[in-house]
């Protein structure tokens, strides 16, 4: 897990390191974004995407080059990234917040109620950017 914090004058790039023995970020993983603060933009090659608060974006295995932007100085976009191995390649995905379906989980009556807000679920159809 990894959080992006990026102000208007900058952008922040996913860059590799030795250690990921991979020619960019997501050359073996899909990578889930989720913008927390202000609104930005996430480009991946030369695809851009306009994230409001509390947006989401899928970005498949083998996206080459991911870059962040805040889109407003004064409330700076900071994007939380969750990576892992696929199983398959879905297409890149924005996913809006008032898309998205919550589901209640367990029962008030064992003290153990979780209400939980699915960004990536794979039987919902996700949208393009």
């Amino acid at each position: 897990m990894r959080l992006v914090q990026v102000s208007d004058a900058a952008h922040n790039s996913c860059m590799t390191t030795e250690e990921l023995r991979a020619s960019c970020f997501a050359e073996r993983c899909e990578l889930d974004i989720l913008n927390i603060d202000g609104p930005g933009s996430v480009t991946m090659n030369e695809t851009k995407c306009e994230l409001s608060t509390l947006d989401g974006l899928y970005v498949r295995r083998g996206v080459k080059h991911i870059s962040f932007r805040s889109s407003d100085p004064s409330n700076i976009a900071e994007f939380y990234l969750l990576s892992c191995p696929p199983h398959t390649s879905y297409p890149v995905s924005r996913i809006a917040v008032e898309s998205i379906e919550p589901a209640a989980l367990r029962s008030p009556e064992t003290a153990n109620h979780q209400r939980i807000q699915r960004y990536i679920h794979v039987p919902r159809r996700l949208g393009h950017c």
